[in-house]
């Protein structure tokens, strides 16, 4: 006869188990409470009062909404589900069962505070030795909007639908108005009978908010603007446009950190630099060895602030320059390229790759930087004129623009073709584009679920401390570190 383990759900216990005793030692749920012990809450304790019914302790709700996000589950329905049903959550909770409003209510009212947060996780990652600050890498991707492509809108659309809408409600109105003897089936026998319908209502909400649409994309001098989140911006992503924000991270490279982060709605780059730069030194108290990003983040204001702070960066002014310093007869118009015109600095002029003499022309601003136009003095007879000038060239004489942080970037350029440099900047693809891969894919951020930049920033916030609380806890689990700050 087989023999089996008697199983029961109605066993009673003698000494009921707590549960501490259900949650493993190593579980992450343990390092997530520790962690937020150890973290200074008095600027959230500030917002409530004194009087009136106890809160739910802030405490408790920090530590569950951070396990949450560390899980992957962003829903406040859902983390209110896990509350009744997750031993982990339970542990956290002290069995409290905040309502889904409650979980949505607290995560709304913090959002500013969760930066302060984040600052004090990165610190707490320092003190566990995790941040060396030897090899910080910066880069950015574009995170979808809680926003639809369609309701992305110009001035014409947005004032063709304000007209459609007010012909709805005046259509809805003068109905009303025809079946008056009707109020007592159509409003019921308790209101009035002048409150306006439900239809009437929802669309006039719609028109106020297509009115303030228009209003912004009219004071930001935009083409389009996205009527559902009107801070997201169309954006380029691997695959195709998409309504989007512009997430940026700073990432130590002992085991990948996030020290530094932020959200803007700008498409490009290379504004962020310097930003997330001065941000990560704030955040460790010290600035990092070296620094590398890639070709995104290339402009002049940032060279010039590279080379002003001596700072030790890997920034590659061209994808295509990383490989080889040498171009082939094939791809002819990259041989015309301005980098491989030489300046002969005793004469202030440039020599093409014709052996064409160019001699300076004017001085000249370009988005607020001095440069110098150098030009051919005749480019006629030249067998190269085709490939080497644009279209749009009339003079049909070749220009030269010489920036004062030309001389770095053929220095940085060279450097990075160096053994040092190349390992140093394919350090930033290891260190970095993984962790917007976990962000991503295995904590399931592929999208933004809170509308308007401020939101959005904090939300983000949220997805990082998240990461980098998953950190923590694959460190303490695979060392002998202990949860107390000194």
């Amino acid at each position: 006869m087989k023999r089996f383990k008697a199983t029961s759900s109605d066993q009673i216990f003698l000494l009921p188990p707590t549960l501490d005793e259900l949650v493993p030692q190593d579980a992450l749920a343990r390092i997530i409470s520790e962690v937020v012990e150890q973290l200074e809450l008095r600027l959230l304790y500030k917002r409530y009062d004194d009087d009136g019914r106890p809160a739910y302790h802030p405490k408790m709700m920090l530590k569950v909404l951070f396990y949450a996000y560390s899980t992957g589950i962003t829903s406040s329905r859902k983390i209110a589900q896990r509350l009744e049903q997750d031993v982990h959550f339970m542990f956290l909770s002290g069995m409290e069962t905040p309502n889904f409003r409650t979980i949505n209510d607290f995560r709304k009212n913090n959002l500013d505070l969760l930066h302060e947060f984040f600052k004090q996780i990165v610190l707490y990652c320092v003190h566990l030795g995790m941040v060396s600050v030897g090899h910080i890498a910066i880069d950015g991707s574009k995170i979808k909007a809680s926003a639809s492509k369609k309701q992305t809108k110009n001035a014409a659309q947005l004032e063709k639908e304000i007209q459609k809408i007010e012909q709805e409600i005046s259509a809805l109105l003068q109905e009303a108005e025809q079946i008056d003897r009707s109020e007592d089936k159509r409003f019921g026998k308790n209101k009035r009978g002048d409150e306006l319908p439900k239809k009437i209502q929802s669309k006039q909400a719609r028109k106020k908010k297509l009115e303030h649409a228009k209003e912004q994309l009219e004071q930001q001098k935009l083409t389009k603007i996205n009527v559902t989140d009107p801070d997201s911006h169309f954006m380029k992503t691997p695959t195709h446009l998409e309504v989007c924000y512009n997430s940026q991270l700073a990432v130590d490279s002992d085991f990948q950190v996030i020290v530094a982060n932020d959200v803007t709605t700008d498409v490009v780059d290379s504004q962020q630099l310097i930003p997330l730069y001065e941000q990560s030194v704030a955040n460790v108290d010290t600035a990092p060895s070296e620094i590398s990003a890639d070709c995104g983040y290339a402009n002049h204001t940032n060279y010039a602030y590279i080379q002003d702070n001596q700072i030790n960066a890997y920034l590659p002014p061209n994808r295509d320059r990383l490989k080889s310093d040498t171009v082939t007869d094939s791809d002819l118009r990259k041989r015309y390229d301005k980098e491989h015109f030489t300046y002969i600095a005793d004469r202030d002029i440039f020599l093409c790759p014709e052996n064409r003499e160019l001699h300076f022309f004017q001085n000249k601003k370009h988005r607020g930087h001095a440069l110098r136009v150098y030009r051919s003095l005749d480019c006629g007879g030249c067998p190269a004129l085709f490939v080497c000038l644009d279209k749009a060239n009339k003079s049909q004489l070749r220009r030269i623009h010489r920036y004062a942080t030309d001389d770095f970037i053929a220095e940085m350029r060279k450097k990075l073709l160096t053994k040092t440099g190349k390992q140093a900047y394919d350090q930033r693809k290891i260190t970095v584009e993984p962790v917007f891969g976990n962000l991503k894919f295995n904590l399931g951020f592929k999208n933004f679920s809170l509308r308007g930049h401020k939101k959005v920033r904090g939300e983000f916030d949220l997805m990082c401390i998240a990461h980098d609380l998953r950190k923590i806890y694959s460190f303490i689990k695979n060392t002998d570190n202990k949860l107390a700050l000194a």
